[in-house]
């Protein structure tokens, strides 16, 4: 079946978005040769700290790119409805690949941890929000290499807070068009949670 071009913008954006997390580039900043790849059956044998440092890392490189994706939409032409709709999409897009690796359990964790860090990347610079959030979570050693790893990000990407921190967002408006009323979305969620996630989107659009 053929998809629409909407499902086909709302796919691309969502494989923007979790690129980042594969790219071995923004690995070296923090002090990696490359991406550490593991299957579930494998992490039980990794150390509980470096495990921690490294999903903190992932997760971090994903809010990011997600923010430069909200970024595009919020400044896009287009209606507030269809931001919300382009919005959902990509969200639910995300969390079936998300959840299968293991990265949120529910929904509703998913949803959270993306409002929670347009929230605090919305109060301060990443110099300063990124370290913070690492602090919830990773101790003083382990903040050495996150500390370097900002800095070599801000360096490279001087011009974050209008261009993008990891995703250009003006490229990404390439991809937004306005939606017509007679094309029929393929989101990949039960009746039960589209309004969940079209809540979640409006909320996200409005930080």
């Amino acid at each position: 079946m053929k998809m629409n071009k909407i499902d086909e913008s709302i796919l691309a954006l969502t494989g923007f978005a979790l690129r980042s997390i594969l790219d071995n580039e923004y690995w070296k900043l923090f002090g990696y040769k490359s991406r550490p790849k593991r299957g579930k059956l494998f992490k039980r044998f990794v150390d509980d700290k470096k495990l921690t440092k490294e999903t903190f890392i992932e997760k971090e490189l994903l809010i990011l790119s997600i923010i430069d994706v909200v970024k595009a939409i919020k400044t896009s032409n287009l209606s507030e409805d269809e931001q919300i709709i382009y919005l959902t999409g990509v969200l639910s897009g995300l969390f079936s690949p998300l959840h299968e690796s293991d990265f949120f359990k529910k929904d509703d964790d998913f949803l959270e941890f993306v409002k929670h860090g347009l929230i605090d990347y919305q109060q301060d610079d990443i110099l300063s929000t990124l370290p913070k959030r690492a602090k919830r979570s990773l101790d003083q050693d382990q903040m050495k290499s996150i500390l370097s790893g900002v800095l070599l990000l801000t360096a490279i990407s001087p011009d974050q807070l209008t261009n993008g921190f990891t995703l250009d967002r003006n490229k990404l408006q390439h991809y937004l068009t306005k939606i017509d009323s007679n094309e029929r979305l393929s989101f990949s969620l039960g009746q039960d949670k589209i309004s969940s996630y079209t809540k979640a989107a409006s909320q996200m659009i409005n930080i």
